[in-house]
């Protein structure tokens, strides 16, 4: 990424992003081993947007249940992986689902590799939560950002569900 228009401080750096006019196109988490320094651009052409995104990554990086439909997206993928992405939004917060799956809801077949290839080039993590997608032997599988953060963004979320259900209480 070599220019952003939406900066937001998270524990574990920063996230850069870019918005366009019609909504976000791109999420980069950070990489330790691989830090980013884009430009950061003064003008944003959806300030509502960005001052939404920044709000909801609040609450979400609180342990609040967040849900990021309300974020227009405008990536530029294909129509499969398109399709993907759409799918992989309507998985419920705190919720994991099999490659094996999401291929059969996208697309009734055998497409867990093909499915795995298009959440790897989702340009928007946490947004599009590809993290919410693991391998049907339930290991993490892989992820469009550096791993630690799939399994940092599952702990989160669940963690989030278990206070909101009541769960892990003392009595």
């Amino acid at each position: 990424m070599d220019a952003a228009n939406f900066l937001y401080h998270t524990p574990y750096g920063p996230i850069y992003g870019l918005i366009g006019t019609m909504g976000l196109q791109r999420l980069v988490l950070p990489d330790p081993d691989s830090p980013i320094r884009p430009y950061l651009l003064h003008s944003r052409p959806n300030h509502l947007l960005g001052r939404r995104l920044h709000a909801l990554l609040e609450q979400y990086f609180a342990g609040v249940v967040t849900d990021f439909d309300e974020i227009p997206l405008e990536t530029c993928g294909t129509a499969f992986q398109e399709s993907v992405w759409q799918a992989v939004r309507a998985v419920p917060y705190g919720i994991t689902v099999s490659y094996r799956d999401l291929a059969q809801s996208v697309s009734g077949a055998n497409a867990a590799r093909a499915v795995g290839q298009a959440l790897k080039r989702n340009p928007v993590p946490i947004v599009v939560p590809c993290h919410r997608v693991i391998s049907a032997s339930g290991g993490m599988g892989g992820f469009s950002a550096p791993i630690f953060w799939k399994k940092l963004l599952l702990d989160l979320e669940q963690g989030a569900r278990n206070l909101k259900t009541g769960q892990n209480q003392e009595s």
